[in-house]
């Protein structure tokens, strides 16, 4: 308090912080102080927050270890394990349901956009399987291991041309599927055999038995980087002097944020307001339940692993533009006997001297040079995206989703697909090879031009990385990944720091919601800026439709199951699973918990197909109806019409 010059007392709060929530006084900083103790956190703030009107409550932000968060050495390897079986559910189920094709050996079922949920359309499909095996076949592998083959998309293309062929995979019904097909007339391959097991087992393979390993579109449903580590060191044992190790598809690090929200701006109506749309950005940024790797990973492998001479790292080569083209990119290891000459070349930076192609095309005319290498060529295909993201961080002015969307698409003429950049110059007596090594959150690329005269090295990709651009120093391997395990990791360590407060506090003290964040928002004094701490993820997101409320027994199980899986308090009938921040591994969970308590069996992908509590209820009532023996489905749905509760 303070007297006025008038003579007035003027209460202007407290200095402490202390607060008072259902007529308990209490000071955020004693929590803060217990929660701090904790070997889990590295850092915590504790305020009071009142996100509906009348409910008023303590909320805790953390930022966590996840090593020393487990006291259990074994408790990550624990939660590896638990991963890689959620996935091994997920495509088991998606593997046994495949329809009738006319065309069996090209099976892309599962291939769907993150941006329409509907399947990638087959043409664009067929282009990726085009680069991904001209890739490979280029490198002539003979005695080849895939690992991860699932329903034979490369199998069936390459295996021909080899003298053995082993495709891995964790999932039974993908390796039934592909025998299946072999045991076919006309389609028996010889030197191919199958085996069920993990992407780490490497058990019965010889030293030096391969010259070829694949892993396409696997390392994504790796559970961390160690688990990928583990993986390249059991693949270089096997491997043969002079092999290589092809990765394809592997998702971006530096791009992540640039896709999530060209996904979130995509499906957000043009006033959704930018505020709402960061949050949705943010959420699904924390909820990554995939491998996101950033390119300079495989260059830090290079420098600390003798056996690898090289790497090439490489964006497809196709002309769709979808998530798979924009967003992931290629890499091959190379191992010796021999390493590729280092190559004389000047490098020029496409950026900071405005260059174009006007005076790209005079430098290799005029100069005639052997070898010029340019870096930090504008990419096209993420321009826009890239733009959008930088926006939404700063938007200056922006207030909505349309408004964010014109600004994005400003001052992109300068930008290239790699394809087009290829194509331009192509009349010109050079190689042209693009490489993604060094893409940073721009995701520009880099070009080298060779002289058609000159001896080439068999990979001529590969220089791009070794040459001009000084290499960075090695970092710990986890900063050049994401942490698909955030989450799970979340979800074990929250009752923990419950249990570590409810040993100091009384309950009345202990915040009923915890918060895990990468880092707490600094004021520019470098205090935490507790107005910038964001709503807690349990409360139900801002969503389209209204809030309904369950009308039945099971309507009503389905929220709460939703609840605990998704941790969040409220959940409406009509509210779409995936729109609350769903994705395929906590659908796995729900449909187990739907078993385990309503004693139905339900597909997979019962939940994509009825993906609110209210087409799912329905679902489910009908199939208990049908076990009950209620006959006609028509008469089931007159009866739950008659109903005012829905009760059959």
């Amino acid at each position: 308090m303070r007297w006025r010059s008038g003579g007035v007392l003027e209460y202007v709060g407290r200095a402490d912080y202390q607060v008072k929530i259902r007529g308990h006084r209490i000071e955020p900083g004693e929590v803060e102080a217990l929660l701090a103790q904790h070997p889990a956190v590295r850092g915590c703030a504790v305020i009071d927050r009142e996100d509906r009107p009348g409910d008023k409550r303590l909320v805790a932000y953390v930022v966590c270890d996840m090593e020393s968060g487990f006291e259990d050495p074994d408790a990550v390897n624990k939660t590896q394990a638990e991963q890689v079986a959620h996935w091994q559910a997920l495509y088991e189920d998606m593997y046994a349901r495949a329809p009738s094709l006319s065309d069996p050996t090209f099976n892309i079922t599962g291939w769907n956009s993150s941006y329409t949920g509907q399947p990638i359309p087959a043409e664009e499909m067929r282009e990726w399987v085009d680069d991904a095996v001209g890739r490979i076949t280029s490198l002539r592998p003979q005695r080849v291991l895939e690992i991860g083959c699932g329903m034979g998309l490369l199998l069936f293309r390459i295996a021909p041309g080899c003298e053995s062929y082993t495709g891995t995979d964790f999932s039974s019904a993908a390796l039934n599927y592909v025998e299946r097909l072999l045991e076919e007339d006309g389609r028996h391959i010889p030197g191919v055999r199958l085996l069920q097991r993990e992407a780490d087992d490497f058990s019965g393979f010889a030293p030096q038995s391969f010259d070829t390993i694949i892993l396409n579109s696997v390392v994504q449903y790796f559970p961390d980087v160690d688990y990928l580590l583990r993986v390249v060191e059991g693949a270089l044992k096997v491997l043969a002097p002079g092999g290589r190790i092809f990765l394809g598809d592997v998702r971006s690090l530096p791009l992540l944020g640039a896709f999530h929200t060209s996904v979130q701006l995509f499906n957000a109506q043009p006033s959704t307001p930018l505020e709402q749309l960061r949050r949705k950005v943010q959420t699904q940024l924390a909820l990554e339940n995939e491998l996101v790797l950033d390119p300079e990973l495989f260059l830090a492998l290079a420098r600390s692993t003798p056996q690898v001479t090289h790497v090439e790292i490489v964006p497809k080569s196709c002309r769709a533009a979808n998530e798979l083209t924009r967003f992931r990119y290629q890499v091959v290891i190379h191992t010796a006997p021999h390493e590729p000459p280092t190559l004389d070349v000047s490098w020029r930076d496409w950026q900071s001297e405005r260059l174009t192609l006007d005076s790209l095309r005079r430098l290799l005319t005029e100069d005639a040079p052997h070898a010029l290498a340019v870096a930090r060529v504008p990419n096209a295909r993420v321009a826009r995206d890239v733009s959008a993201a930088r926006l939404l961080a700063a938007p200056d002015g922006l207030s909505d989703a349309a408004e964010l969307q014109e600004a994005a698409q400003t001052g992109l003429t300068d930008a290239f697909d790699p394809e087009d950049f290829r194509a331009e110059l192509a009349d010109l007596p050079y190689t042209v090879a693009v490489s993604w090594a060094r893409h940073d959150a721009d995701g520009s690329f880099d070009v080298l031009f060779r002289r058609r005269t000159e001896t080439l090295d068999e990979s001529c990709d590969a220089a791009v990385p070794r040459v001009g651009r000084e290499a960075t120093k090695v970092k710990a391997w986890r900063q050049y990944a994401n942490n698909p395990l955030q989450g799970k990791f979340t979800r074990q360590l929250v009752p923990r720091l419950r249990q570590h407060l409810q040993t100091g506090l009384p309950e009345y003290m202990i915040p009923s919601a915890f918060v895990v964040m990468d880092a707490l928002p600094l004021t520019s004094s470098g205090k935490v800026d507790r107005r910038a701490l964001p709503a807690p993820d349990h409360l139900r997101p801002e969503l389209a439709q209204n809030f309904a409320a369950p009308r039945t027994p099971v309507e009503t199980e389905l929220t709460r199951i939703w609840g605990e899986v998704l941790k969040l308090e409220r959940i409406g009938i009509n509210d779409n699973f995936f729109d609350l921040g769903g994705h395929s591994l906590l659908a796995t969970q729900v449909i187990s918990r739907i078993r385990e308590v309503l004693r139905v069996e339900l597909p997979l992908q019962s939940l994509f197909e009825t993906p609110t509590v209210a087409q799912l209820a329905e679902s489910i009532e009908l199939t208990q109806w049908a076990a009950r023996g209620g006959g006609d489905p028509q008469q089931f749905v007159a009866t739950v019409g008659e109903s005012e509760e829905g009760e059959i």
